[in-house]
């Protein structure tokens, strides 16, 4: 199958001389979701801008559906932008408009007709198992339901690429538990292909230990690593370190990998992690 996000080759530096990516090269293919760690200033947000066409390589390809988008005019990379969905890490939403009118905006920009957009917005909603009140501000929601509410507006329209910065920072691990759990049924049950970048080892273990299917009537079930009929396939996860990946592989390959700056990485990540639960619970 096609590539639907590929990297080849990239490189990119913020002043010409410092790069913050060097030789960036991977792909994500229908219904996939790559994972991406590393620390602060490692490059992670940079491939997301990179992706969107918000910023531009020193070097290399970036291909979204095959069509390579570097040399694109802003006219023409506003028609790749339409078949993608970011949500960031505060959720970004509009204060003043509410749960309805966040969903429905870039539909009422795309010039949709008024039915078709308030039945695209429900089945959203609906998907993210939204149950509030849709004319509610945002500053009215939890701060879970309203990253679930942007993933919600990121995929109004049916885009087919998903771009995840950090969703899950700063929830306590229920909350960022759902948000991933809509994350892998847009995968699984959508064929969304999806970017995921995170610094949370709980994010990784989940992502990687569930797979959503339908029955034949169509119920939705998940099925788990210890189940027999489990096989992830579609899920991998890099490393960046020094600027370029530096582990690439799947979730067993990262959990059985022997070197030893892979191992104090995910290390340092559970003990960070375990730092911010304590922290929660003092603060009870």
């Amino acid at each position: 199958m096609p590539s639907v996000i590929e990297f080849r080759n990239v490189w990119h530096s913020y002043d010409g001389e410092h790069f913050v990516l060097e030789d960036i090269s991977f792909s994500v293919g229908p219904g996939e979701m790559t994972v991406i760690l590393g620390g602060s200033g490692s490059g992670k947000s940079t491939i997301l801008r990179l992706t969107l066409g918000l910023i531009r390589p020193d070097e290399g390809e970036i291909l979204i559906q095959g069509q390579e988008i570097t040399s694109l005019t802003e006219q023409e990379l506003l028609k790749v932008r339409r078949k993608i969905g970011i949500v960031f890490q505060s959720g970004a939403l509009f204060d003043s408009l509410s749960v309805y009118e966040n969903v429905a905006y870039r539909l009422r920009e795309e010039g949709w007709p008024e039915d078709r957009i308030e039945e695209e917005v429900m089945r959203q909603l609906a998907f993210i198992d939204f149950k509030g009140d849709v004319h509610a501000l945002p500053g009215e929601l939890s701060g879970g339901m309203r990253r679930a509410v942007a993933i919600a507006r990121a995929m109004v329209g049916g885009p087919e690429i998903l771009l995840f910065d950090e969703p899950t920072a700063g929830l306590d691990p229920p909350t960022a538990r759902t948000l991933c759990e809509l994350a892998a049924k847009y995968r699984d049950l959508q064929g969304v292909s999806s970017i995921f970048v995170t610094h949370r080892m709980d994010d990784v273990r989940f992502l990687s230990s569930i797979l959503y299917t339908r029955t034949a009537a169509g119920e939705i079930v998940a099925l788990h690593r210890e189940d027999d009929a489990f096989s992830l396939i579609n899920t991998r996860f890099l490393i960046l370190r020094h600027h370029r990946i530096y582990f690439s592989g799947t979730e067993e390959q990262l959990r059985r990998s022997e070197d030893p700056y892979v191992r104090e990485f995910i290390g340092a990540l559970e003990e960070i992690e375990e730092q911010e639960v304590f922290e929660e619970l003092m603060l009870e």
